[in-house]
């Protein structure tokens, strides 16, 4: 699969803009020395490395086994997945990097067309934090995602635990709109996740 930005098509949907011809997020400087780009299969050994060093932070809300079954090809699939929806026009997923270094990434995990709308998640590594490095990059998917892509809804879900996330949500103005009840299974238990939701009208507010 040749998954160059050059060989990227998605197909068109009915009504849909294309996320191929808004390609001013394949490429997006965030501030000095940070940028977005598309994520693509030749970052997976970045991707995978970047995971590793940072496990203890990635593992405490993601849903993934980092342990010595997850390697580098575990890395590239996933990457292959999300230019599959890029693909089809149904997602996008970027890197964040500050200089040359993968430090997190982004994206819109599922663009509902019918009724424009989608679901945003991040992940950031720990020596990152606190830098607003985050709300600077959730803010350009925002902006990408209300301007360019025209979407009228955005929803974040985040673990009630997750006091980042949830504060993160709300600093970009998300409203809490629900509270759902043991709705993920994570490290042998169930966890209670809080539904954040944007409308555009709100975000050009």
């Amino acid at each position: 699969m040749d998954t160059s930005w050059s060989s990227v098509r998605p197909a068109t949907l009915p009504q849909a803009p294309s996320l191929r011809v808004r390609s001013n997020m394949l490429a997006k400087s965030i501030g000095p020395d940070l940028e977005l780009r598309l994520l693509e299969v030749r970052h997976a050994e970045q991707f995978f490395a970047m995971q590793m060093r940072d496990k203890e932070n990635f593992s405490k809300w993601i849903p993934w086994k980092f342990d010595e079954s997850y390697t580098v090809e575990s890395a590239r699939n996933f990457i292959k997945g999300e230019l599959q929806k890029f693909v089809n026009n149904s997602g996008i997923e970027l890197g964040i990097w500050h200089k040359e270094q993968l430090i997190g990434d982004l994206g819109l995990n599922f663009i509902d067309w019918q009724n424009k709308r989608a679901d945003m998640g991040f992940s950031l590594t720990a020596d990152f934090q606190g830098r607003a490095i985050a709300t600077a990059a959730c803010r350009a998917l925002l902006a990408y995602a209300f301007g360019e892509l025209k979407l009228n809804r955005m929803e974040m879900r985040c673990s009630k635990d997750n006091e980042r996330a949830c504060a993160l949500a709300r600093r970009l103005g998300f409203t809490q709109e629900g509270h759902c009840s043991e709705a993920q299974w994570l490290h042998g238990r169930f966890w209670d996740l809080l539904l954040f939701g944007m409308i555009a009208e709100d975000w050009q507010q």
